[in-house]
């Protein structure tokens, strides 16, 4: 046998390199099936990379706007009607009639005579889950102070009515009703005990002495 060199012929050496191609694609293409998944998850969960959090949602305003308010019924008064009681019904709080006086304070001369078959407006109550927001506060103190002055207007015409007619009833129901002035004042010291000092040049000094006297004698009152 010759040890010279072994002739290839080029079809066979053509033959071999593709084969030789083949075995290197079929690599490169098992390598990019088994390792891209890994990588592309390595590359989605990469720690260094910074997570942006998720946009919190605002809150929804519930505050109420208590010169934005709809009407939520029209009430017809009937007999033993009261502002006390209506504000019970509609409001769940008693406390808050003066509010409902103030809005219909051009269809009510006095806070405690209802005529019957009036029509009164009943507004959005001032509270959201049984609280009052420092605006609806503001807004409700300076009712009572409407309702207190409505007060002090029918004592002021029930007296002078005790003066030209000399009767005695109307002379004790003035009294009565500067009485009622002054412990209207009283009660809306259970929502800040300081608001009449802010409201002072709406409200006569002798009505100051007296609230000070009850807050010293008997402390705020409840809140229900």
């Amino acid at each position: 046998m010759s040890d010279g060199p072994v002739n290839i012929s080029p079809v066979s050496r053509a033959v071999k390199l593709i084969v030789f191609e083949i075995v290197v694609l079929t690599a490169v293409l098992t390598a990019i099936f088994v390792y891209l998944p890994t990588l592309v998850t390595v590359v989605e969960t990469d720690p260094r990379e910074p997570i942006s959090p998720a946009p919190e949602e605002e809150p929804e305003n519930d505050e109420v706007d208590p010169d934005d308010r709809e009407v939520i019924a029209t009430h017809s008064v009937e007999k033993g009607d009261t502002l006390w009681d209506l504000s019970e019904h509609y409001w769940q709080s008693r406390h808050l009639w003066p509010d409902l006086y103030d809005w219909n304070a051009d269809a009510i001369d006095d806070p405690d005579q209802l005529q019957i078959s009036t029509s009164l407006r009943v507004p959005e109550s001032l509270m959201r889950n049984a609280t009052l927001s420092d605006r609806a506060r503001e807004h409700l103190l300076d009712a009572y102070v409407v309702a207190y002055q409505a007060y002090r207007d029918a004592a002021a015409a029930l007296s002078d009515r005790a003066r030209v007619t000399g009767r005695r009833d109307l002379e004790l129901r003035s009294r009565l009703k500067f009485s009622k002035a002054q412990w209207l004042l009283y009660s809306g010291t259970r929502f800040d005990r300081g608001y009449i000092a802010t409201r002072s040049a709406n409200i006569h000094a002798s009505d100051i002495e007296a609230v000070t006297h009850f807050l010293d004698r008997f402390g705020r009152p409840p809140a229900d």
